[in-house]
């Protein structure tokens, strides 16, 4: 098509510079792939935020833990429960009491799920399963990540699983969980103005409120997660939490370390840590195209914004 042009506009004496110069479809091709977002690859920007900090793969002693509920779930399968029920108390509440066993505080937070949402063509992209009712009576469905891949599934899922952190017996250690926008808590505590209500409506800056609680009482904070944008916003909200000691365990397998946030966090410029997330958005994440040919690593090498080795 482009040849054609070409001899087109030379045969008409026509300026090729202007000619290049205008969009030949509806859509700039260095931001969209026919029509749609122009996907990357998140992660290739946690190695130039990390710098020569290293990570480990030993556990920090920490006082407080703050989980994505959503990765807990995705991560805890059901194995041989037959109910909701059974999951329950044999599977999530046993993991619950394990994490304790290291930590005052634990909170859990859940993403929420609205129709009209810029994320919901994010999670359409996962695939789709069968709508199930979740009771504690309800036989498990014996496809987990089918079932955890439709909203009503999960919003019902998190619900059941947040009011049992609520009723927990945990020895005098604090446990949080947020169902909508309340929190509930196995505490006596009356105050919980720093935590609610929250109209967030994704686990990723839900989990900030209850950082920046936690950290009001605990020196020592971790943040489970495997999302590269909660790495960001971490680094980002240490300027508010800079004498704390915040670390995210993060990844899945092989690739699971723990990432001391406190660290990278003090080897950028206060100014570019606090703007990182608005760079992150700009070169491409869940609703935003990345730019064509241009990855993170990129990205960081054209600004000489976030890292020295770069």
């Amino acid at each position: 098509m482009f040849s054609k042009l070409y001899i087109a506009c030379q045969s008409r004496e026509g300026d090729l510079q202007d000619f290049f110069r205008h969009e030949n479809q509806p859509w700039p091709p260095s931001l969209s792939q026919h029509g749609n977002l122009k996907q990357g690859n998140k992660a290739d920007l946690i190695s130039c935020l990390q710098g020569s900090t290293e990570a480990s793969a030993d556990t920090p002693q920490v006082d407080a833990k703050i989980f994505d509920g959503a990765v807990v779930v995705q991560m805890l399968h059901p194995k041989t429960a037959s109910t909701f029920k059974d999951y329950i108390q044999t599977v999530f509440l046993p993991y619950v009491q394990g994490q304790l066993q290291s930590a005052q505080r634990i909170d859990f937070v859940w993403d929420t799920y609205k129709p009209d949402s810029l994320k919901t063509d994010t999670r359409e992209k996962r695939g789709s399963g069968a709508r199930r009712r979740v009771a504690p009576t309800v036989k498990i469905p014996s496809n987990w990540k089918s079932f955890l891949r439709v909203d009503d599934n999960k919003t019902e899922l998190f619900g059941l699983l947040a009011q049992e952190l609520g009723s927990i017996d945990a020895a005098g250690k604090d446990v949080y969980s947020m169902v909508d926008n309340q929190v509930v808590s196995n505490t006596s505590r009356e105050n919980l103005e720093g935590l609610q209500p929250c109209n967030h409506e994704e686990a990723d800056t839900r989990i900030f409120w209850h950082v920046l609680d936690a950290a009001k009482q605990h020196q020592r904070i971790m943040i489970r997660t495997v999302d590269t944008d909660v790495f960001v916003l971490a680094i980002s909200q240490m300027q508010r939490i800079s004498q704390k000691e915040v670390w995210l365990a993060f990844g899945l397998g092989k690739l699971f370390r723990y990432y001391p946030i406190h660290d990278i966090a003090r080897s950028l410029d206060p100014q570019k840590s606090l703007t990182l997330p608005v760079f992150h958005t700009f070169t491409g994440c869940d609703t935003v195209s990345f730019f064509a040919g241009k990855s993170k690593k990129k990205c960081v090498g054209y600004l000489g914004c976030v890292s020295r080795r770069h």
